[in-house]
């Protein structure tokens, strides 16, 4: 599956995940849940959540398959919850509006987004394009 990730200019300098879809490991039904985790600031910076994911990440790494560790993160508005190969998103005020998704995809695009976001939105109207394939 490919995926580009993109700066959106605005007052906040926001960040979007577009992921490009041909097959692969999110439903093609509803990949919007995935996609609103990424990008949910809440109204605030647009790197606000990257302290939580950096650790949700680190804890991926490290204990994928240990349930004594809770692996989940929320943003003002979505969920995501690690259980070995499978990922939970799901609306925190919602909990049956969900979907799931390979632990591994997962992983590996926020692993991406991380990244990407700590690199910053570039200067002077330089607005950084990143494209990789999960």
């Amino acid at each position: 599956m490919d995926f580009e990730l993109n700066w959106i200019r605005d007052d906040r300098r926001s960040v979007s995940v577009i992921p490009v879809f041909g097959g692969g490991l999110i439903p093609d039904s509803d990949p919007r849940l995935f996609v609103g985790f990424l990008e949910d600031t809440g109204g605030c910076d647009y790197d606000v959540n990257i302290p939580g994911f950096i650790e949700l990440k680190n804890k991926i790494h490290e204990s994928k398959y240990d349930d004594s560790v809770v692996k989940s993160y929320c943003t003002e508005s979505w969920c995501a919850e690690v259980k070995g190969d499978v990922t939970n998103i799901s609306f925190a005020y919602d909990e049956s509006y969900c979907e799931n998704m390979d632990t591994e995809l997962f992983y590996r695009v926020l692993c991406e987004w991380i990244d990407f976001v700590q690199q910053g939105p570039g200067e002077d109207g330089d607005s950084p394009i990143r494209k990789f394939t999960v």
